[in-house]
């Protein structure tokens, strides 16, 4: 909490973990957000600027999930790696004001 209110920059996915297939939905969203992040924001009077990961994982990262959520957290690794060398494009939004977030 200080490194944040003294101005220092913490990266968070807020789910605390990666988009994942959800089967009722057919497709690979963000779990519910996780409630800590958005009290380090309120706690902290930080901005925030979302920035958006372009990218999947593969098939198999997906299928393991499914089995059981510790396998698709133990194939993060390999997926990472399948993955070096290559770009990673960001989207980066507007800064979001502290103020307008409590709003």
């Amino acid at each position: 909490m200080r490194w944040v209110q003294d101005g220092g920059l913490l990266i968070v996915f807020p789910a605390g973990e990666v988009s994942n297939l959800q089967l009722p939905r057919l497709a690979v969203t963000d779990p519910p957000w996780n409630p800590a992040v958005a009290a380090i924001v309120r706690r902290s009077g930080a901005n925030v600027v979302p920035v958006y990961v372009h990218g999947s994982n593969g098939a198999l990262f997906h299928l393991c999930g499914l089995l059981h959520a510790r396998l698709r957290t133990a194939m993060l690794a390999r997926e990472l790696l399948n993955k070096s060398h290559r770009r990673v494009r960001l989207t980066i939004g507007a800064p979001l004001a502290n103020d307008h977030l409590r709003r």
